[in-house]
């Protein structure tokens, strides 16, 4: 017989003649404030539970069915989730720092103000995720597909993006400082007011890719070994400010942006 019961009140939630919760029909199921430590929901169906403001430290997910459950509040540091199916899914405020999703089916899920520090999202599906106002520092994010995500307003210091797909992504007023973004796809993607500095940008791809407001634009690395499939976007001011600072390989992916400069020099 396996218990589970509230975690602060000792109250029980849920009780199941089984001797493990590992691939066990959870649909649908209610375990609210409940004490889900190293529990292991392994191959789990667990559509449409809700496990808000649960304590689920160091549980073990992996290949479970998570698909339009709600997991908000809760505290699932340490805890593995590869390869789980999770669409449509809410993680709003959870704690997962130091957690596990390789291979995990994210698609559309939102991670608003999430704590995502440390996280291993290595070749996850994040397609239209939310994740704005998240904590993913040295998150590792490489060969994920963030197409059309949004990143807005999220801290991603020395955050790992090395093959990401960041097709449309919105990455306004991130923080990219010391982030590793070689190999990613910047396609369409938007970065508005994105803190750049330190961020390896090598073999990145650039197309109708947006910079706006990005002050530390010059402070990126590999800049000069930028891949372009078309031509990019600069405001104005930025390039004013920091334009002469910028290799001239990079410049050119901006249209006018070289002549527009030299215009300025010849004003001076």
């Amino acid at each position: 017989m396996i218990e589970v019961r509230h975690r602060t009140t000792g109250e029980r939630l849920m009780a199941l003649d089984a001797d493990t919760l590992a691939g066990a029909d959870l649909a649908g199921c209610v375990l609210l404030y409940a004490d889900l430590q190293k529990v292991d929901f392994r191959g789990a169906d667990l559509r449409g539970a809700d496990l808000c403001e649960s304590d689920g430290r160091a549980a073990q997910f992996a290949g479970a069915d998570l698909t339009g459950a709600d997991l908000s509040g809760a505290d699932f540091s340490e805890a593995n989730f590869d390869e789980v199916t999770a669409v449509d899914v809410r993680l709003l405020a959870v704690n997962l720092t130091q957690s596990s999703f390789r291979g995990a089916d994210l698609t559309r899920t939102s991670f608003e103000f999430a704590r995502l520090n440390g996280v291993d999202l290595s070749n996850a599906a994040l397609r239209r995720g939310d994740l704005r106002h998240t904590d993913l520092s040295q998150a590792i994010l490489s060969g994920a597909d963030l197409r059309d995500a949004n990143l807005s307003f999220a801290k991603l210091t020395g955050a790992n993006f090395h093959g990401a797909n960041l097709e449309g992504a919105n990455l306004t007023g991130v923080d990219l400082t010391g982030a590793d973004l070689r190999d990613a796809d910047l396609t369409l993607a938007c970065l508005n007011g994105a803190v750049l500095s330190g961020c390896n940008l090598s073999r990145a791809v650039l197309s109708k890719t947006v910079f706006a407001r990005c002050r530390e634009l010059a402070q990126a690395q590999g800049l000069s070994a930028i891949v372009f499939h078309d031509s990019s976007s600069i405001d104005l001011r930025s390039l004013g400010t920091i334009g002469r600072s910028l290799p001239a390989e990079f410049l050119a992916a901006f249209g006018p942006a070289q002549e527009w400069l030299d215009g300025r020099r010849d004003d001076d």
